[in-house]
């Protein structure tokens, strides 16, 4: 028993660590959102540039995977926020980059 209370212990604080790196950040309008059949990224380019916010090597852009359902829900999102001049508010990591921003979540704001 003693065991199992020091595992719960070191995976709860894993989980504690790892949310303190996800940060949300508000992008005023959304210029762009790309799609290809090349690959399940998609990805929308912020209005007036968007510096990275993970110390990625490229900028301008924000990705997210939509082969998950919920990456679709995101894509629709986007879309739909792109459509309306909505802004949108974005859930990054900042431990996770490749090229650019990744995201884990979009949120349309009224």
């Amino acid at each position: 028993m003693r065991r199992l209370s020091k595992f719960a212990i070191v995976v709860f604080s894993g989980l504690a660590v790892s949310a303190v790196y996800a940060t949300d950040y508000k992008v005023d309008e959304i210029c762009a959102v790309q799609a290809s059949n090349a690959s399940n990224t998609v990805y929308i380019q912020p209005c007036g540039g968007w510096a990275s916010r993970s110390s990625c090597n490229h900028g301008n852009y924000i990705e997210w995977d939509a082969s998950t359902f919920q990456g679709q829900a995101m894509y629709a999102s986007a879309m739909t926020a792109l459509v309306a001049g909505k802004s949108v508010t974005v859930r990054l990591n900042s431990n996770d980059c490749e090229s650019f921003d990744k995201t884990q979540m979009i949120r349309i704001n009224k």
